[in-house]
């Protein structure tokens, strides 16, 4: 019966334990570079910081990337953002220009200033 009762507060603890996510490590700083690119007349931004991060969750090497979804409210050049990223779905993509540079797209799921 003790060992029930100490498989029971191991697991209790176990559980109680766990460190609660912290919700600013999906968000990352960016600053809006152009307001309307001239191949898909998307904003496009530029991480700030979390480079390694950035790259490894969108499996990209640049940093710079066209915004999807970025309220236009947001989108003035030079503004530093604090930003939630997805991938695109692939029924939200533009048909974009072979003209000037060519930028990855990722999906802005939720944007604000920074402080």
């Amino acid at each position: 019966m003790k060992a029930v009762h100490l498989l029971f507060f191991g697991i209790l603890l176990a559980f109680s334990c766990q460190d609660d996510p912290d919700p600013r490590k999906e968000e990352f700083a960016v600053i809006i570079e152009e307001t309307n690119d001239i191949s898909c007349g998307l904003p496009v931004i530029r991480f700030l910081d979390r480079e390694e991060e950035v790259r490894g969750k969108t499996k990209k090497e640049t940093l710079s990337y066209n915004a999807y979804g970025l309220e236009q409210s947001l989108n003035v050049e030079g503004n530093e953002l604090i930003i939630e990223f997805g991938e695109v779905p692939e029924e939200n993509f533009r048909a974009c220009l072979a003209i000037g540079i060519s930028y990855p797209g990722i999906a802005i799921l939720k944007a604000r200033l920074k402080d």
